[in-house]
């Protein structure tokens, strides 16, 4: 809170005015990531490097995949590619090696309707970390409960830019709450959660899935 009100300068000084023998606190070094590096994004068709050879990026919601539909995937792959599938770090999967004749047809799948390869912003950068269902630290669920959020976002919203939306259901905050724009952090029995979107103050919201957007960025 401190740091947020006065600014880091101002937090180092307070500091050094309390170390031993008036010590100076080290500063940061040269940063090396580069400022003008931008996240990247995977999603859709795209050329590689080998002429007429395509990958195809598909959004995974929430990073789960069925059996059924892993087996759909493998035919896909087999049929439009070479049969390799990659996983992103964010859990989503990634169809190399598609010939440029065989992608529009690639496109017209059915299953393509629940993986997509054009998520809606809301959609594209949702993280829900396990949830009561499958983890016995969790107290609450978060799959399900993100994906409706989602989906209502989608409904009554629109959003121009991507947007990062990380859903977590206990202090552990396995869906690293502290990297995202916005996010619902589950602190307390029932449906409470604390929402912060960019730098504001955490705010204990209410969910309510009839009105959920109303609550949310009232």
């Amino acid at each position: 809170m401190f740091i947020r009100m006065q600014g880091i300068e101002e937090f180092r000084s307070e500091v050094e005015k309390r170390m031993p023998g008036g010590a100076v606190l080290q500063r940061a070094g040269k940063d090396l990531i580069d400022p003008n590096w931008k996240r990247r994004t995977f999603y859709g068709v795209h050329p590689q490097k080998q002429p007429g050879l395509n990958y195809i990026g598909l959004h995974v919601p929430v990073g789960r995949l069925q059996a059924p539909e892993m087996l759909e995937l493998a035919r896909i792959a087999d049929e439009y590619g070479n049969g390799e599938i990659r996983i992103t770090v964010e859990q989503n999967l990634i169809l190399p090696n598609v010939p440029t004749e065989k992608v529009s047809e690639l496109m017209k799948e059915p299953l393509l309707q629940t993986y997509s390869p054009n998520p809606t912003p809301f959609l594209a950068n949702l993280v829900a970390c396990t949830g009561s269902q499958f983890c016995g630290m969790a107290i609450a669920e978060t799959k399900a409960r993100s994906l409706q959020l989602v989906k209502e976002l989608d409904e009554t919203m629109e959003c121009s830019r991507p947007l990062r939306l990380h859903f977590t259901g206990c202090p552990n905050t396995c869906a690293q709450v502290q990297v995202d724009a916005l996010f619902l952090f589950h602190f307390a029995e029932g449906f409470v959660y604390n929402l912060r979107v960019e730098i504001c103050e955490m705010k204990p919201v209410i969910w309510h899935p009839d009105v959920c957007c109303r609550v949310y960025f009232a």
